[in-house]
């Protein structure tokens, strides 16, 4: 048995694998792509990867190293987490991540855009605290993203919570996308 199969049988394809897979197939086709043309402009970026690669990306079938993924980034134009997060249609939909679990897409992509921790609990006090922690360990001392305050993180995650919990919430506004929640009827 190769060394290859081995490594794979010990620590098999995980969700964000898949999920990286699934990203660059909906990118690239979005973008009107061919996995061709995606490799050839990985090779003129540095980063050669062979069109029979690119197609067992997305089908989950090989592995994304860490350039491998910022390379595929920059082709095709978008952010690493474009390709790192699940894609969904709500923020309450559920989705999976590697060494977590499920996890709802909002708290996902916010824990990936570094605006909150992962879990969040206990007081708006400790929440506040989390998230200041979250930021200084997130990234370089002079990048503040001037769209992120704690105070708007701290509201829009309660928003969010009680908006997936609480059928009769109006809408949860999450950074730049509005998302109209059920309404229960009026009597």
């Amino acid at each position: 048995m190769s060394d290859q199969n081995s490594r794979e049988r010990r620590n098999p394809i995980g969700p964000t694998t898949r999920t990286v897979g699934e990203n660059v197939r909906r990118v690239r086709e979005a973008s009107r792509l061919t996995q061709a043309q995606l490799a050839t402009r990985l090779a003129e970026n540095g980063h050669p990867i062979p069109v029979s690669s690119i197609g067992r990306i997305e089908s989950g079938g090989r592995r994304v190293e860490v350039d491998d993924l910022v390379a595929l980034a920059i082709a095709l134009g978008v952010g690493p987490l474009a390709l790192l997060l699940p894609d969904s249609r709500l923020p309450s939909d559920a989705v999976e991540l590697t060494g977590w679990g499920t996890v709802q897409a909002a708290e996902a992509w916010m824990w990936g855009a570094s605006a909150v921790p992962l879990v969040l609990d206990g007081s708006v006090e400790d929440m506040e605290s989390e998230v200041h922690a979250a930021h200084r360990m997130s990234g370089p001392w002079w990048l503040e993203a001037p769209y992120v305050r704690v105070a708007d993180v701290t509201s829009q995650v309660q928003k969010v919570r009680l908006s997936l919990h609480d059928e009769t919430a109006e809408e949860v506004f999450l950074p730049g996308l509005k998302v109209e929640a059920p309404q229960t009827p009026k009597e």
